[in-house]
């Protein structure tokens, strides 16, 4: 399946922000600065992003409105104080929890092409030295380690997994309560439910240990990693508001979820294994589509209307279900 979530529906509709209250967003970080443009973004599903530039200021700026999860601006400022220096991060310039009502924050703005962008390219740049870049980014990421696998709270303060009833994996318990008391069933039939909780129950020996645990992205897929088209490296990883503590696995299935050509996942999984100076277990993919199911049941458990993207994700659990 090629890669195409750049076509998917956004479930959190974008703020259509008046300018006047942009100029006051930007009055603090800003004064006295004369704004030249205002270009609202298409990019990303759940947050609004808007492209600013100054008079006489060289360097553009993103206004980012955080519209599903006000908290996770503090997450995303902290991991990039925290790992910025060894992860290409955006650096932010300004940020505000509660400005009438918005959670907001001002970051630099970073040149780059999607890594979706160039595997959609007939004319692909070197698609194994993208790889390797990619693959020596993540393998930093997945370098700091935790005690548990959890979610983050406030100071970066790991909140434990809560294992499920009968010793249940927490992702094994998480898969059973969107397919059996979400709304995938809304989306998918009652047979495929069946079949993907069957397929889950039989290799739930497969999920990996809650510890020790690793930095993991959650949403490392193609549209949030920024190639420079000159140097063939990462400008940047964006969006990391579902990052947390757990298997570096999770981002691994993530990064590999769509089709991507196969010299790109030869290089990738070679050069992060030299990297990390570890072997992927036997079982790897059988492994990473089973950590993915509980990302793809987990988007499709959703009351808004997607049909774009409930049909991929319909295909990507079948296909998951049938490595």
């Amino acid at each position: 399946m090629k890669f195409s979530k750049n076509s998917w529906e956004r479930k959190t509709p974008a703020v259509n922000l008046p300018e006047q209250l942009i100029l006051e967003m930007l009055d603090a970080p800003f004064p006295n600065q004369k704004l030249t443009f205002c270009e609202p973004l298409e990019s990303g599903l759940a947050n609004t992003k808007i492209r600013l530039k100054f008079e006489g200021l060289e360097q553009l700026f993103l206004l980012r409105v955080y519209t599903r999860n006000r908290n996770a601006l503090d997450q995303e400022m902290l991991l990039s104080e925290r790992f910025g220096k060894e992860v290409p991060m955006p650096e932010f310039v300004y940020t505000n929890k509660n400005f009438r009502g918005y959670s907001y924050a001002i970051q630099k703005w970073i040149e780059g092409k999607p890594l979706y962008d160039v595997f959609n390219n007939e004319n692909a740049l070197n698609l194994k030295a993208i790889a390797k870049e990619v693959a020596i980014v993540l393998s930093r990421i997945a370098g700091h380690t935790f005690k548990n696998g959890g979610f983050f709270k406030e100071n970066l303060e790991v909140i434990p997994f809560e294992m499920g009833k009968n010793a249940m994996h927490p992702f094994v318990s998480y898969i059973q309560d969107c397919l059996f008391k979400g709304y995938v069933g809304k989306w998918i039939d009652q047979n495929l439910k069946d079949v993907v909780w069957k397929y889950v129950l039989e290799n739930q020996s497969l999920f990996p240990a809650l510890e020790p645990a690793s930095l993991v992205h959650g949403d490392f897929n193609p549209d949030n990693i920024l190639i420079n088209e000159k140097t063939l490296t990462i400008s940047a990883i964006l969006d990391w508001e579902y990052a947390f503590s757990g298997s570096f696995l999770f981002d691994i299935g993530t990064a590999l979820r769509f089709d991507v050509p196969s010299h790109y996942e030869k290089t990738f999984i070679e050069v992060y294994e030299a990297e990390r100076n570890i072997k992927l277990p036997p079982e790897w993919r059988k492994m990473i589509k089973l950590q993915d199911l509980s990302n793809l049941v987990g988007l499709i458990n959703t009351p808004h209307e997607c049909p774009t993207m409930i049909r991929d994700i319909q295909t990507l659990i079948s296909e998951s279900i049938n490595t």
